[in-house]
């Protein structure tokens, strides 16, 4: 080895060549295109002798002591290039005494075959390869997120027969690759290797699937462990910016989470016949035009409706959450009472149910509110001068008496004074 000239300071070759062999083996490690290397090498030739000659230096004038280049025509050269990310490439050209042609389109800084106006002490070869990256894999996962926290969770179901499409970044905008596939029984998606995928910034899109309401999306990361993937704020059918940057490089875990909506109903009614709301014994109707509000976990009030005609009320596509529905009576009713329904919450008062806690694909019913129609007590107060326990004609009202009304459980409900009438 004379010299080497390398771009990477680390770049090293080694030679290998069995003395009265023919074949010489260069192996070089960090190689880059470019790299020049300048070498040496002795040639054995076979020289056929004057008969009968026997001065020494009467041979050796008659011997060329520099290989010729028509002598090297017809050494095969061949190459084998391996590197991390690509693809092994190699090929075999054979050297030409008369190799302008064959070097020149290549632009290698090499001598000509007239090289120092010597025709025949130059022999050249040239072969053209390329390494192409190893394919590149982009995969991952469709499930119902019952608890919408974006994490797979055991016994959270996979949804199979999503369709899942793939674009790529060319220039500043992202084009359709032409690859498109459906999540598998395992809710599972890949474009893998064998499309021939080249490193690249990709996208994946989702076709949302009927039935279910997006809950979010979750970039991934590389098999070495490195992070992959952006969200796309207001659009969580689509990852964004999956960066894989070296071949045989695999992108993977790009989930999207997907959930049930939630249906919330029951209904109202009054009370016609009875003392309360809820006994075996009272008599209902529905009652309609009810305004009934529905609020979220931090009491805002995010969708209402009014009562059916028979009662009914309900609230459709609810996403995942806790909720509570509130009750605002009709003018000319009072409070009754109301029942939490199929899936349980918490009664606080005659007009709220709260702690309503929604899954995925809840179907919560019989959330009723029952109203009561106002009674009325009146009586007198009076003397009753005669002792006979009736109001007669004549008898003197008592005025500013006051009278207490006390429910069956001992509780004070409400007083009042007598008028002037007693």
């Amino acid at each position: 080895i004379v010299e080497l000239q390398p771009k990477d300071p680390n770049a090293s070759v080694h030679a290998t060549v069995d003395d009265g062999s023919s074949q010489l083996i260069l192996e070089f490690t960090n190689f880059v295109a470019g790299d020049r290397l300048v070498f040496s090498i002795d040639v054995d030739e076979v020289v056929h002798l004057t008969p009968g000659e026997t001065n020494q230096d009467r041979i050796n004038d008659g011997i060329d002591p520099i290989t010729s280049g028509i002598e090297f025509q017809g050494t095969k050269f061949t190459a084998q290039f391996t590197a991390p990310h690509y693809q092994d490439v190699g090929g075999t050209e054979t050297f030409l005494n008369f190799y302008d042609r064959v070097l020149d389109p290549l632009e290698l800084p090499l001598p000509r075959d007239d090289f120092n106006g010597l025709r025949d002490r130059t022999t050249g070869v040239g072969l053209k390869l390329k390494q192409l990256p190893k394919p590149i894999s982009v995969a991952g996962k469709v499930w119902v997120d019952s608890d919408e926290d974006l994490n797979l969770d055991p016994g959270e179901q996979v949804l199979a027969g999503v369709r899942m499409e793939l674009f790529v970044l060319q220039g500043l905008q992202y084009v359709s690759t032409g690859h498109n596939t459906l999540t598998n029984s395992q809710g599972k998606y890949s474009f893998g290797t064998e499309l021939g995928l080249q490193p690249g910034v990709y996208e994946v899109r989702q076709t949302q699937p009927d039935g279910y309401y997006s809950v979010g999306a979750k970039t991934g990361r590389l098999t070495i462990g490195t992070p992959v993937g952006s969200l796309v704020p207001g659009n969580p059918d689509i990852l964004t910016q999956i960066a894989v940057e070296l071949g045989d490089s695999h992108a993977i875990e790009l989930n999207f989470a997907e959930n049930r909506p939630n249906r919330l109903s029951g209904h109202v009614c009054y009370v016609i016949s009875g003392m309360d709301c809820f006994s075996v014994n009272s008599q209902k109707a529905p009652q309609a035009n009810v305004l009934i509000e529905l609020l979220n976990s931090a009491g805002e009030v995010i969708a209402q409706t009014r009562s059916a005609t028979d009662g009914t009320y309900s609230f459709e596509n609810l996403r995942a959450g806790n909720y509570r529905l509130r009750q605002t009576n009709l003018e000319g009713r009072i409070d009754g009472g109301a029942r939490q329904g199929s899936i349980g919450g918490n009664v606080t008062d005659p007009n709220n149910i709260t702690q309503i806690i929604l899954g995925g694909g809840d179907d919560a019913i019989n959330y009723d509110f029952c109203d009561l129609v106002p009674a009325e007590i009146s009586g007198h107060v009076y003397f009753d001068q005669n002792n006979n326990g009736r109001r007669e004609t004549g008898e003197t009202p008592l005025p500013n008496v006051l009278v207490q009304l006390w429910n069956e459980s001992g509780q004070l409900v409400g007083t009042t004074r007598t008028n002037e009438l007693g």
